[in-house]
């Protein structure tokens, strides 16, 4: 071999290692580009989800402010009712209100003596009893705090006449 070729020789083994470290520092670059730009977009999606986030909790915390004045303005409804019923002022009944009461009765019990003779509506012929029981005990509580009430005033009115 002659000189010359070991010089080219040599120079295309340089040109190879140059070219080498210059291609692995060009990947290099390109990764870390890449991993810089990812890692970025994840950064924004993040941020965009927690900015998500974060106006759903404002807006749950002012749902949860108004059920709790919800909540509050019914304990107070409830609170006045129980003032009410302790009181003994129920409200009160018209003959109108305990007619429809005694109609309803009058049609749960029809719908029970039809239901009975029918196949296939034990079901219904239940729920009817159920109801006719349920409204009949309704009924005489109903009627045993009239009857209170009217026990009630009639003693006042004796006590004023007395007096």
């Amino acid at each position: 071999m002659q000189a010359q070729h070991i010089i080219i020789l040599v120079g295309i083994g340089v040109c190879f290692l140059l070219l080498t470290a210059f291609i692995e520092r060009t990947i290099k670059r390109a990764i870390r580009r890449s991993y810089l730009a990812g890692k970025s977009a994840g950064i924004a999606d993040s941020s965009v989800r927690i900015d998500a986030l974060n106006a759903e909790i404002a807006m749950l915390a002012r749902d949860r402010e108004t059920l709790l004045l919800t909540i509050e303005l019914k304990d107070l409804g409830i609170e006045h009712m129980k003032a009410q019923l302790s009181s003994g002022n129920t409200g009160s009944l018209t003959k109108a209100d305990l007619q429809v009461l005694s109609d309803t009765a009058v049609t749960l019990g029809l719908a029970h003596k039809t239901w009975v003779h029918v196949k296939g509506t034990g079901p219904w012929c239940n729920r009817a009893t159920t109801q006719l029981q349920q409204l009949n005990a309704l009924v005489l509580r109903v009627l045993g705090e009239i009857r209170g009430a009217n026990e009630l005033s009639e003693s006042q009115t004796d006590v004023g006449k007395a007096a």
